[in-house]
């Protein structure tokens, strides 16, 4: 990320493992759940699909909206495995992604019965295995 001043900076999450561990410690001698986050905005910051799933694991069934776009996400299926209630907003626009990543993200919420209400993907690239010039095709809104 560049700022106004055009030096770069880099913005470090901590070790998501640490945090999810240590916070479902603190809500379960409390007697609670994990916090109910319906709001999750990543966007152009340097979390990959792991750290996705991480975030997720911990309060993804009670999000409305989840902007991954600008990201290193490149496994769409760990937001269907983790999000079960319907997206008001997904926004996976700028995404490196495998053609049949949007497929199973799709098919995971049909199968769940999960309606996604807006998906986001303008200008996300779509690579094949074998990434040649002629394989890239850009998703548009």
């Amino acid at each position: 990320m560049v700022n106004s001043f055009g030096s770069s900076k880099t913005i470090r999450l901590p070790v998501l493992q640490e945090i999810e561990e240590e916070e479902k410690e603190e809500h379960t001698a409390l007697g609670g759940s994990p916090p109910k986050l319906e709001n999750l905005r990543l966007r152009d910051t340097d979390i990959s699909s792991t750290g996705l799933a991480a975030f997720l694991s911990f309060c993804g069934s009670t999000l409305n909206t989840l902007d991954v776009s600008f990201t290193r996400v490149k496994h769409l299926d760990v937001i269907g495995q983790y999000c079960n209630t319907p997206l008001k907003k997904l926004n996976i626009s700028k995404l490196e992604l495998a053609p049949f990543e949007l497929y199973k993200l799709v098919q995971r919420f049909h199968d769940k019965g999960i309606k996604l209400k807006k998906l986001i993907a303008g200008g996300s690239l779509l690579i094949t295995t074998s990434a040649t010039n002629s394989d890239l095709i850009k998703v548009s809104d």
